[in-house]
């Protein structure tokens, strides 16, 4: 197993990255102005898309099939952004 990170585009919406099959999410943060997420990952399993996403602060959220994932601020608090994995 290794910690990877994973860019992902910071304008909310749903998102998909491929991570390896059974990675685990550990966190997101902004690095270099973008959005990211960390997930611990064996190398060795076949990547799979996983879904993930984006809201604003006061984004109505009508799917309950997500798991929290973390908040970012970007731009001086500018942006709050909420990640969610759908699951």
């Amino acid at each position: 197993m290794v910690i990877y990170k994973y860019s992902i585009d910071p304008i909310g919406g749903e998102h998909s990255v491929l991570l390896p099959f059974g990675a685990k999410i550990l966190s997101c943060g902004v690095q270099n102005d973008g959005i990211s997420i960390w997930a611990m990952v064996n190398t060795d399993n076949t990547p799979e898309p996983i879904k993930l996403s984006v809201f604003t602060t006061g984004s109505e959220i009508n799917d309950t099939h997500l798991d929290f994932i973390g908040t970012c601020i970007m731009f001086n608090g500018t942006y709050v952004l909420h990640i969610f994995k759908n699951i």
